[in-house]
C-alpha cells in the first residue's frame, strides 16, 4: 500500500468515527466541539471557517488550529472575500497573510499561507467555507473530497438542530396556548357554576315571593272579605230592624265585624310590609 493510499485509509476511518460521533450530539455547541476536536484527523488547515447565510441571519463559527479557546457559533461580519463568493460561486485559492483575522488575537504564524474557499449552497440556507494553510500545515486538492463530505455531515446535523430546536419552540407555545385555554376554560366552568347558583338563589327567592305574594292573596280573599262580607250583609239588613233591635243586635254584630276586619288588615299590611323590606334588602346586597 502506497503512503498515500495509507494516509486516506486513515483520513477515512478518521471520518467514520467522525459521522459516528455528531450522530449522536444533541445540541449545537456539541456539533462544534466535534468538528473542532477531529478536524486536525481529517486535513491540515491553520484556521477553518464556516459561514452560514440562512434567511435574514448570518452566522459562522471559527476554529484556529491549537487554539485555546473553544469554537462557538456567533453573529459575525462577513469578509470581503465572503462576498465574492456568495455573489459568484467560484472556490478561491490564493496567497494570504490573514491580516483580516486580526481582530481574533489568534497568530496563526504563517509561512507562504493559502486562503482557500468553496461556496455551497443547501435549498436556502448558503454556506461560503474557508481554510488557511501554510508549508507547515499544506492542505492540497485531493483534501476537497474529505471536506464536501465534512460540510455535509455538518449541515445535516445542523439543520436536523435547528429543526429540531423550532419544534421544540413550537411545542412549547402550543403547550402554553392549551394552558391558557385550559385555564379559560376553568375560568368559564367557575363562572358559569357561579351563574348557577345565582339562578338556583334567584328562583328559591322569586319562589319564596311567589309563595309570600300568594298569601297576601289568600288573606285578601279571605280574611279581608270574609268580615266585610257581613258587615255589607248587616247594613243591607239594617232598615229592617227597629231602633232598639239595631242597637242590640246589629251594631253589636258589626262591631265584630269591624274588629276582624280591622285584624285581617293589619295582617296583611304587616305581611305585605316585611316582603317589601325583604325585597328592598335583597336588592341592596345584589347592588353591593
Amino acid at each position: 500500500m502506497s503512503l498515500y493510499e495509507n494516509k486516506y485509509r486513515v483520513t477515512y476511518e478518521a471520518f467514520s468515527k467522525f459521522s459516528a460521533k455528531i450522530s449522536k450530539v444533541d445540541t449545537k455547541q456539541e456539533l462544534l466541539s466535534i468538528i473542532e476536536s477531529h478536524l486536525k484527523y481529517l486535513f491540515n488547515y491553520k484556521f477553518f471557517r464556516v459561514l452560514i447565510k440562512d434567511e435574514d441571519s448570518l452566522k459562522s463559527f471559527n476554529i484556529f488550529y491549537n487554539s485555546r479557546y473553544p469554537a462557538k457559533l456567533i453573529q459575525d461580519n462577513i469578509f470581503e472575500y465572503e462576498e465574492n463568493l456568495l455573489a459568484k460561486n467560484i472556490p478561491l485559492y490564493q496567497d494570504t497573510d490573514a491580516g483580516f483575522l486580526n481582530e481574533y488575537k489568534e497568530p496563526l504564524e504563517l509561512y507562504e499561507g493559502k486562503l482557500w474557499g468553496w461556496y455551497f449552497k443547501y435549498q436556502d440556507v448558503k454556506l461560503c467555507v474557508s481554510l488557511i494553510s501554510d508549508k507547515s500545515r499544506p492542505f492540497i486538492i485531493k483534501d476537497v473530497e474529505i471536506l464536501n463530505l465534512l460540510i455535509d455531515s455538518f449541515f445535516t446535523k445542523y439543520q436536523q438542530l435547528k429543526l429540531r430546536n423550532r419544534l421544540n419552540y413550537k411545542n412549547r407555545n402550543l403547550e402554553s396556548a392549551i394552558n391558557v385555554i385550559k385555564s379559560q376554560k376553568l375560568q368559564i366552568s367557575k363562572i358559569v357554576e357561579n351563574q348557577k347558583d345565582i339562578i338556583e338563589q334567584r328562583t328559591r327567592a322569586l319562589k319564596q315571593k311567589n309563595n309570600e305574594l300568594a298569601e297576601i292573596s289568600r288573606l285578601n280573599a279571605h280574611s279581608v272579605r270574609e268580615p266585610l262580607s257581613r258587615i255589607l250583609g248587616l247594613i243591607e239588613i239594617a232598615d229592617l230592624y227597629s231602633l232598639e233591635e239595631l242597637k242590640s243586635e246589629i251594631l253589636e254584630k258589626l262591631k265584630l265585624s269591624a274588629q276582624d276586619l280591622d285584624k285581617a288588615l293589619k295582617d296583611v299590611i304587616s305581611k305585605s310590609s316585611k316582603a317589601i323590606e325583604k325585597s328592598s334588602g335583597e336588592e341592596l346586597l345584589e347592588g353591593e
